[in-house]
């Protein structure tokens, strides 16, 4: 077993003991399980790069109690009989591996690869791991801190686990990465991407379901989401709309120009597209930009019996529906009802007779601060939002506006506590 990067620059000898150059590079044939390393390479007094094949190789000799010590390529035939062959462009490279990204899944982030972990399996020397973190990164630099030496664990991650993100191997990622990345958080996706470039956070994202991907679009900063879905046909960006919440598809469908925009809308669900064209009408930093319009309100000439079996037939999205609200024949905001209640009070009786009548409310225009401002003074976590007429239009939540006014450092810490938090937990 030996690094690549203490294989790199060694000397080679032919079977006499004759030095016939320094190895370069090593050239693989990609594998399921493993790399097979097919040719090693070396440039001799004309500096001209070719390649040999590696079954000449008879051993790498080196000081087996001297782990970081130099070693050599002694060969099994003399320089005079041996074939050297040209560096074709197609040829895969380890070098070419250096540097590359692979996307740590369990520490959700973006690392390099530093290094190559090569052995004899089966017969055939072959890339059996890549490695990763800083003491391979020291390594390949030609020295070991005492802190490196003493703590720094070596990290690698096994052939079989990595895949070309796209061909030649210019990038990697995890072959096993797809799956778990579609069980990762949509946040701590979108997280990943933003440490991508473009054409590798495309990959990722292509390799994700519709829903989870309309998912952590949302998540994306602006730019990113721009250069995901700037090529996107329009017909894959109606899909993505309307799988996500209209508030959120209008803030994506802003990034468009405004033809484009109106053309998007017209190929849409007539009435999905009109909620998003009426909160792309709201003054940006207002109630209307954020509000959820899927939200529980009844007439309130309903009784308690109607009320439940609204409910059950039109169950909602969240798991969290602690009251609902009661409006007037004209859609009007009129009180506000806790579930429990619902549950406890008569059957026959009306929801005009169960309200609340003094509700806290918000209309359309009103501030992303100024709502956090009356959700702190009232201790409340969801406000209803009224039209300028008082009719009910939706709902806003206090995660729906910590979003929006919470500095970035702060975002920052909120998903790492939340990584912290799922690690632990699995």
């Amino acid at each position: 077993m030996v690094y690549f990067s203490r294989l790199r620059k060694s000397p080679v000898y032919d079977s006499n003991g004759r030095e016939i150059g320094r190895l370069k590079d090593l050239i693989f044939l990609d594998g399921k399980e493993n790399a097979e390393i097919t040719h090693f390479t070396h440039a001799n007094e004309d500096k001209i790069e070719r390649k040999i094949r590696w079954s000449l190789v008879e051993e790498i000799k080196g000081d087996k109690l001297s782990p970081n010590g130099p070693i050599s390529l002694r060969l099994n035939s003399r320089k005079l009989d041996i074939q050297p062959f040209f560096v074709k462009d197609s040829d895969l490279r380890v070098s070419g591996l250096l540097d590359r990204q692979v996307v740590d899944v369990n520490g959700l982030k973006v690392v390099r690869i530093n290094d190559m972990f090569l052995a004899k399996v089966t017969g055939k020397f072959s890339i059996i791991a890549v490695c990763i973190g800083p003491r391979s990164f020291f390594r390949r630099l030609g020295f070991f801190p005492s802190w490196i030496s003493n703590h720094a664990k070596e990290h690698i991650i096994p052939w079989k686990s990595v895949e070309a993100l796209h061909y030649p191997l210019r990038d990697l990622h995890l072959r096993v990465q797809r799956q778990k990345i579609a069980d990762l958080h949509p946040e701590d996706i979108a997280d990943i991407m933003e440490d991508l470039n473009p054409k590798e956070a495309t990959l990722i994202f292509n390799s994700l379901t519709k829903k989870k991907a309309a998912r952590t679009l949302i998540e994306l900063e602006s730019d990113t989401q721009t250069s995901i879905i700037r090529d996107f046909k329009r017909k894959r960006i109606v899909e993505f709309l309307e799988e996500i919440p209209p508030e959120q598809a209008a803030d994506i469908l802003a990034l468009f120009p405004k033809a484009k925009r109106t053309e998007i809308l017209t190929m849409m669900d007539r009435k999905t597209a009109y909620q998003i064209g009426k909160i792309l009408l709201y003054p940006e930093e207002s109630a209307g930009t954020i509000m959820k319009t899927d939200f529980f309100a009844v007439p309130e000439i309903f009784t308690v019996k109607q009320t439940i079996e609204f409910i059950r037939k039109n169950p909602p999205a969240s798991e969290r529906l602690y009251h609902i609200y009661s409006v007037d024949a004209e859609g009007k905001l009129t009180g506000i009802v806790p579930i429990r209640r619902i549950l406890i009070s008569d059957q026959r009786s009306r929801i005009s007779d169960i309200k609340k009548h003094d509700v806290i409310y918000v209309d359309t225009t009103t501030s992303h601060e100024d709502i956090a401002k009356t959700m702190s003074r009232y201790d409340l976590f969801v406000l209803p939002v009224v039209s300028k007429t008082k009719k009910m239009v939706g709902v806003v939540t206090a995660d729906d506006v910590m979003t929006e006014i919470m500095p970035e450092r702060w975002k920052s810490e909120r998903h790492k506590a939340r990584k912290i938090h799922n690690n632990g937990a699995s």
